[in-house]
Formats: C-alpha cells, structure tokens, sequence
C-alpha cells in the first residue's frame, strides 16, 4: 500500500515548482521525475477507497459498514456488525442499539456489507455466492 503522507507531502511540495526538488518523490540527480511514481501511488491510494464487498471479518472489526441484502433491501445508513455468536450476527443502525439478527452462514448469499456505499451499478457488478 502507497504511503498516504509521502503521497500528500509529494503533492503538496511539486504543487510549488521551485520546491519539487524537496518532492520525496524526486531523486536528487534529476529534477521534476516524480510525476510518474506521485501519481501511480496516489491513484492506489484513491482506489483503495472505492466501495468494495468486505468479508465478514472485516465487517466485524470496522466500524461503519453499508449493508445489503440480496432480496433488495439496503441498509443504507452505515451499520456496525456485531459477530454475536457463531450462529448470530447483529447489524446494528449507527449509533443505535436497534439491530437486525442475521444468519453468519449466509455471508455473502443473503447479505453483504460494503466498505462505502455502493453505487446501483457497483452493487450489480458483483455477484453473490
């Protein structure tokens, strides 16, 4: 994974052109040659942060998840998955001690979480189990 603050630190330096020589990005025998590798990790960095489907791990450790449901419901507001028990997950409302009782077994099948909110197209690109 790129280094986000070399990355804005690179950025905010080359945005100075008299200070692109300070770039962490450039080597110091040839000025301004930073653009190519700049700009290959800031577009990892801005990838990384498109919506995708989490595993149900990730789900449980994060703290906001968007949530979905195969037969079209969407729990749009950001949810907190809670592994209750091996039988059990509870997807809490934000902030709220009202959850939803879903099956961990049907990860993936019945429901998913996101680590955003997906767009209507994004959520049809990717196939259930």
């Amino acid at each position: 994974m790129a280094d986000r603050d070399k990355v804005i630190e690179g950025i905010e330096t080359c945005l100075n052109e008299k200070a692109c020589v300070k770039c962490p990005y450039c080597s110091p025998d040839v000025e301004h040659n930073c653009g190519r590798c700049l700009f290959e990790d800031a577009l990892e960095l801005l990838k990384a942060q498109q919506p995708r489907v989490m595993t149900l791990e990730e789900a449980n450790d994060a703290d906001v998840c968007w949530a979905e449901g195969r037969d079209g419901w969407d729990a749009t507001p950001p949810r907190r998955v809670s592994l209750w028990n091996r039988y059990e997950v509870r997807l809490y409302r934000f902030a709220s001690k009202e959850y939803v009782s879903l099956k961990p077994n049907e990860y993936g099948k019945t429901w998913r979480c996101w680590t955003a909110r997906p767009t209507d197209e994004q959520r049809e690109a990717v196939e259930w189990e």
